[in-house]
């Protein structure tokens, strides 16, 4: 597993590209003063990583 985390006063996103037809269409979105991880699961990953990735993402969060 691959895990990027910031804490941004500020962050936005804007949909550029539709995958799934099915899914209704996405807005775009903005918060504050959030946590952001970029998660890369792996199939060999266990449940051991995701405790792991919980925890790590609780104690940022916990920074602020």
């Amino acid at each position: 597993m691959r895990v990027l985390l910031w804490y941004c006063d500020r962050f936005a996103w804007r949909p550029a590209l539709r995958t799934l037809e099915t899914a209704p269409p996405a807005e775009p979105g903005e918060v504050r003063d959030a946590v952001v991880a970029f998660v890369h699961v792996e199939p060999g990953d266990g449940p051991d990583q995701e405790t792991k990735l919980v925890k790590n993402v609780k104690w940022l969060a916990r920074k602020w």
